[in-house]
């Protein structure tokens, strides 16, 4: 069974838990959100264990990847706490918003050996045409 968290259960990460819940190799082990509804809503619908802060969510529960579904401006830090703890992450594009920050994510994370994939939850839906 992989044990898995994320980071971030507002907008984007329910489409992602959805689908996770249909795997039977998958444990939704940890939710981290800042907003309470948000937390509330996912942990009632998805289990889990519910934590404020993503620090408390990696101390507490054992995981074997992350999802990291915050806004942009927050993903650094969750990226690179994974990452010293040897956590495989998903991470929603665009990991950063400045190139120069990113560089320096990109840096840190190549220090750390980091096993990170950024990506986009469409990409592999059919195209619809209208006429």
């Amino acid at each position: 069974m992989i044990s898995v968290g994320f980071i971030g259960v507002g907008g984007i990460s329910r489409s992602h838990l959805q689908h996770l819940k249909t795997r039977g190799d998958v444990q939704i082990a940890a939710l981290c959100d800042v907003n309470r509804d948000n937390l509330r809503d996912r942990t009632l619908e998805f289990g889990g264990k519910g934590s404020k802060s993503y620090q408390e969510m990696l101390e507490e529960v054992s995981l074997d990847a992350v999802w990291i579904c915050t806004p942009p401006q927050v993903r650094e830090g969750p990226l690179k706490a994974c990452a010293a703890k040897g956590i495989p992450i998903f991470c929603e594009k665009p990991a950063e918003r400045s190139r120069e920050s990113a560089d320096a994510i990109t840096a840190a994370l190549e220090a750390l050996g980091a096993r990170v994939q950024v990506g986009y939850l469409f990409r592999c839906l059919p195209i619809r045409v209208y006429s």
